[in-house]
């Protein structure tokens, strides 16, 4: 199912919320019209069984020493979030993207972003 609309900032999960947000004050201190793309990123599949065998092993392991489990994040196929600013920033999450970005923000100034936004790029009120 393909879905583009809006998302507040409190919704956006935990591996994408940094760039969102940084996206967001990008766009906030340039003029209005201004937009960001931000490729979505997404723990591989299968990391909470990866998860159970690491915490295990830190079981044997010095508290001084443990680490965190960190899953391997990959990027969302076609996935991404638009950062747009009107007289307030707004977000758009999309799964309908024309291609997968090849980084995680792009500027409208890229063509790559243009090609990816392909019918969302005139943005207007």
């Amino acid at each position: 199912m393909h879905m583009l609309g809006t998302v507040r900032i409190n919704l956006v999960d935990k591996w994408n919320k940094p760039e969102v947000a940084a996206a967001i004050e990008r766009v906030d201190a340039g003029e209005r019209g201004g937009w960001e793309l931000i490729a979505a990123v997404e723990p591989e599949a299968g990391w909470q069984k990866n998860k159970k065998p690491h915490q295990t092993a830190q079981r044997r392991i010095a508290k001084a020493k443990r680490t965190p489990f960190e899953p391997t994040i990959v990027q969302a196929e076609k996935d991404g979030y638009i950062v747009y600013k009107d007289r307030k920033v707004v977000i758009f999450y999309t799964n309908d993207l024309k291609a997968t970005p090849s980084a995680l923000v792009l500027t409208p100034t890229a063509p790559e972003a243009v090609f990816c936004c392909h019918g969302t790029y005139l943005l207007r009120r």
